[in-house]
């Protein structure tokens, strides 16, 4: 009964409850990142032919998550910003174009600040003549001034002097509307463990007048063992033909891939090798092994449960046993994704990222509360003074009560009060 009440409280928390911070002595009252000294971010280039005679397409899409930049609360709502340098110099060093954007993002509520599945993206079309170039990209925190430079290396090709050529290609994510389905890059090739399909996108330049081509595509690990293959035609309607491949992606455990696309127009034959992962919680920084995935789950399943999943032979089992114990408990098992197994995930990864000590932070006082609980509507902090210990105030004034967690060491060890604990377990069975 216990776990079932816990499953209560995320599936609650997940359609009614947003994060809502309402004065300044919260911001100070949450943990903070530390400080970063380059922000990550995510960038392609999806090079393509133009209507302008003499030069190509060259279109720059960039990522960059919530959780890498620094919010500011300003206002009753949460502000970052960005400026980003896009540098295009040809081998001799010489600048072809400069531009500088400026990007700022404001959002509600404090969660939103340090997710990994939120981001902020930016597009940037360039015109470039065919030929060799370097490309330099600088994005640079507003707030804390952190800096990031990412250098490589680019050819543009003259596509209409060649005989037979494609454009890069686009890892994409496919949304459902009702006005029609919407498709997004998915720039960190990254895909949920319950995401079954893969999109990629690219076009065909035919110079030499083919009804069609032939595409082979496997998917391999980084041992060279192979998973799956699979064989396409695709018509050809003139010069350029965009190409949309629906990939069927069968169960592949956690890791990293290899997708090894082959296309082949008559005796012209062209390989791209393209690389994506797969994670028990999408958009994550580090993926979870299933071992670990099975351990987490100790919130909302029984001892016994978990013993039994780690006990199965193979890693295969561990899963199929592991995604049973989620699909049973999908609020919406039409759908692909499990927002259950989704939301549960986020905030194992929220406790890791902000609660940890000599332990992650799923393990911690705070962490297990957060992943039970959710995330509370107010935190107050105060900290060390003399005869005072440092301690946090977590107000849930959804559930009518607070909990206090003190730090008797002082290196940000926060435990639970034996009376938060009572409250604690009170609310963890009651809702």
């Amino acid at each position: 009964m216990r776990y079932k009440k816990v499953y209560l409280v995320i599936v609650s928390v997940i359609i009614l409850f947003t994060v809502n911070f309402n004065s300044c002595a919260q911001l100070s009252g949450i943990p903070q990142k530390a400080e970063k000294e380059h922000p990550k971010f995510f960038y392609k280039i999806y090079r393509t032919i133009s209507n302008v005679s003499d030069v190509c397409e060259l279109t720059f899409l960039m990522s960059v998550p919530y959780d890498e930049l620094q919010f500011v609360f300003q206002d009753s709502v949460y502000k970052a910003g960005y400026e980003l340098t896009i540098t295009i110099l040809d081998m001799e060093n010489n600048v072809i174009e400069t531009r500088i954007k400026d990007k700022k993002i404001t959002v509600q509520n404090f969660q939103l600040t340090n997710s990994l599945n939120e981001y902020s993206s930016l597009n940037e079309l360039f015109y470039i003549a065919p030929g060799d170039y370097k490309l330099i990209v600088e994005l640079m925190d507003i707030d804390s001034k952190s800096t990031r430079i990412q250098k490589s290396k680019i050819s543009i090709t003259d596509y209409y002097n060649v005989p037979f050529s494609m454009s890069d290609v686009l890892f994409l994510n496919r949304e459902i509307r009702e006005e029609g389905d919407v498709y997004t890059p998915n720039l960190v090739a990254n895909y949920d463990k319950d995401q079954r399909e893969i999109y990629l996108k690219f076009d065909i330049y035919n110079n030499k007048e083919l009804d069609s081509v032939d595409i082979g595509l496997n998917i391999k690990d980084f041992n060279d063992n192979t998973y799956n293959t699979y064989q396409y035609k695709e018509g050809l309607k003139g010069f350029n033909t965009t190409i949309l491949l629906r990939v069927v992606r069968e169960k592949l455990a956690s890791g990293n891939y290899i997708l090894n696309l082959i296309v082949k127009g008559g005796q012209e034959v062209i390989e791209r090798k393209l690389q994506f992962s797969v994670n028990w919680a999408q958009m994550t920084s580090v993926s979870i092994d299933i071992n670990s995935a099975i351990e987490q789950l100790r919130y909302v399943a029984t001892t016994k449960k978990i013993k039994e999943m780690l006990n199965a032979e193979t890693n295969e089992e561990k899963e199929q046993v592991f995604n049973d114990f989620w699909a049973s408990r999908d609020p919406t098992p039409s759908t692909e994704i499990n927002e259950l197994k989704k939301e549960y995930y986020s905030r194992v990864a929220f406790a890791n990222r902000n609660f940890s000590d000599s332990r992650e932070g799923w393990l911690t006082d705070r962490g297990e509360v957060y992943i039970v609980l959710g995330p509370p509507d107010n935190i107050r902090r105060y900290p060390y003074m003399t005869n005072s210990r440092p301690y946090e105030v977590w107000y849930y004034y959804r559930f009518g009560n607070n909990l206090i967690f003190v730090d008797d060491t002082g290196l940000g060890d926060y435990r639970l009060t034996p009376e938060s604990w009572d409250t604690y377990n009170m609310l963890r069975n009651e809702y």
